[in-house]
């Protein structure tokens, strides 16, 4: 018998670990998916401020500092897409 792997056994390895490698990849995927699923809902002004914790004042501000929101007319509800709102924490660092 001889140590060395032969060439079948090899390539089954192979095989095996780049499917382990996919799954992994696709798992990842979907994970992503689901995430940006959670972004696309559209907040009131309200829920911004229960949800992360911030005040009218300061929500004002970040519209005067480019924050993307929705008004539907000139007294309509204001309502911002989580995903921008969370962008835009993110860049505020950097101020």
């Amino acid at each position: 018998m001889s140590t060395k792997k032969s060439d079948s056994q090899r390539l089954k390895i192979l095989v095996i670990k780049r499917i382990i490698r996919m799954e992994k990849r696709q798992r990842e995927f979907f994970e992503r998916i689901e995430a940006q699923k959670g972004m696309d809902a559209y907040l009131t002004v309200d829920e911004i401020q229960k949800e992360f914790g911030v005040s009218r004042s300061t929500f004002n501000r970040y519209r005067i500092k480019g924050l993307k929101v929705l008004q539907n007319g000139y007294k309509g509800k204001i309502t911002v897409r989580k995903g921008d709102f969370v962008e835009f924490l993110k860049n505020r660092r950097s101020w």
